[in-house]
């Protein structure tokens, strides 16, 4: 009737593993009818809803499709349905007293239970919609200005940061830490030797051996010496062997 409000929402909750949509339509603010109904998550994977519509078409419009988009969405009586998107292409509208270059999107919704229902939306390059046009409907969307661009955040440049060389020994704090980290550090080695006595006997049996043999390459010798402790070293040979 002329001059009442009518009124539709729509909400969707999810809960566990089910959605939950309440909605309902009110006419001067008094609710005629609502429906409450629960749709599982794992058939409504990829879901885009009224809310999300729009951000979707931005980026739609910003990354123009060379093909039909088909998703998930719900229908006026919210339930599961098909919804496509179609590039319109490029054309020029009027805003005002000015012409603009704007891309369209064409949202269809393929409701089961009733006639496709499309719209077309025309945006700016930088995402912002000018032209919003039911097809069917004699009811037009448009802005009366141009809208003010989105401007692009502009980052400050890398600091630089200049390397500063730091003389330990000179400086009370960090030679206190060296101090400290010093003790640390031997404390840790001297609770590892304690708990592991076999070392002590490791190296004398190695010191022993060096001084009888007095190999020219002392570091080839550790490490053929050494090599028999190793479970993956294949066994080799640290003395010469003489065939008699």
């Amino acid at each position: 009737m002329n001059g009442d409000v009518m009124e539709k929402k729509c909400s969707i909750h999810l809960i566990e593993n089910m959605y939950e949509i309440n909605s309902s339509e009110s006419v001067n603010g008094i609710i005629k009818s609502s429906v409450k109904k629960q749709l599982p998550k794992l058939g409504s994977f990829g879901l885009i809803t009224e809310s999300s519509d729009l951000i979707f078409q931005r980026l739609l419009a910003k990354f123009p499709p060379m093909v039909p988009i088909e998703v998930i969405g719900l229908d006026l009586d919210c339930n599961l349905t098909t919804v496509s998107y179609i590039n319109l292409g490029e054309r020029n509208v009027f805003v005002g007293d000015n012409e603009i270059p704007v891309l369209g999107i064409q949202r269809t919704v393929h409701s089961q239970r009733s006639l496709p229902l499309s719209w077309q939306t025309y945006f700016m390059e930088d995402g912002h919609m000018v032209l919003r046009i039911q097809v069917g409907s004699p009811i037009t969307i448009k802005v009366n200005t141009i809208p003010e661009r989105f401007r692009k955040e502009r980052y400050l440049p890398r600091p630089v940061i200049p390397n500063v060389v730091l003389n330990w020994e000179d400086d009370l704090e960090l030679y206190s830490r060296f101090l400290d980290r010093k003790d640390e550090i031997k404390a840790q080695y001297l609770l590892y030797l304690r708990d592991h006595p076999e070392i002590y006997d490791m190296i004398s049996d190695f010191i022993k051996s060096l001084l009888l043999r007095k190999p020219d390459e002392v570091v080839k010798y550790a490490s053929e010496y050494f090599k028999s402790f190793s479970a993956r070293a294949l066994p080799g040979k640290i003395f010469p062997m003489k065939i008699v």
